[in-house]
């Protein structure tokens, strides 16, 4: 059977009421959760590293980004070159390894993001200020 591309290959969808794989396992170790547990965590304490790991992972999350610490000229803040000069400093830090270029990326989408709100602004005042000036000379 071929299918076309965009066409999907279940138009009729999923089932009413059917439940994914991960569901119906979970429900399948439910009744069994505390002695799994119990298990796990006795295995862990009598050494096996990939039960503690398990353990450690469960109770220690993995962090999903770090802290950055930034201080901002607020007077300047709005300043276009201001933020070009900003995006320097995010280049310059990555370079020298004080922050991922992940966080690099989100603090330049931050940036453009501010940006973007400045010129949207700007805009804003110049066709406010064009349409005063149209009123006056009609």
């Amino acid at each position: 059977m071929t299918f076309k591309p965009g066409e999907s290959g279940n138009p009729n969808g999923r089932p009413s009421g059917s439940q994914n794989k991960r569901t119906l396992l979970i429900k399948l170790l439910e009744p069994y959760a505390e002695e799994l547990i119990t298990k796990l965590v006795e295995l862990a304490r009598g050494g096996d590293v990939n039960a503690l790991r398990l353990c450690i992972e469960r109770l220690v999350p993995k962090a999903t980004h770090e802290s950055v610490n930034l201080s901002f000229n607020t007077a300047e803040i709005n300043n276009i070159q201001y933020l070009m000069d900003f995006g320097r400093e995010i280049l310059a830090a990555v370079a020298s390894g004080e922050i991922t270029p992940e966080v690099a990326k989100t603090l330049s989408g931050v940036a453009d993001t501010h940006r973007r709100l400045i010129e949207n602004g700007e805009l804003r005042l110049k066709l406010e200020e064009i349409e005063r000036a149209i009123k006056q000379h009609r």
